[in-house]
């Protein structure tokens, strides 16, 4: 296994990434900000996003960039006035 697959597969000398995030909570991920443009959940979706995009290019699969850059991001509600 190389370098890279390592990494993803979270069996290098770096932390897994589900470590870095095991003990967040649903509630937490999902929480939105003030003046913060995205949720941990919206962050990390993005991340994976990139990642799958990347992967397939390498696999030589031509995946087209999101006409928009918010289409690599989650789709999301409308916020409310409360949740701000």
């Amino acid at each position: 296994m190389n370098g890279l697959a390592q990494a993803l597969t979270g069996d290098s000398a770096a932390t897994p990434a589900a470590h870095i995030i095991e003990s967040l909570n649903e509630e937490l991920v999902h929480r939105i900000l003030p003046n913060v443009p995205h949720t941990i959940y919206e962050e990390l979706w993005h991340l994976a996003f990139w990642q799958q995009v990347s992967l397939d290019w390498i696999r030589g699969i031509e995946t087209p960039f999101p006409p928009q850059p918010l289409m690599a991001f989650p789709l999301k509600p409308p916020r409310k006035a409360g949740n701000i």
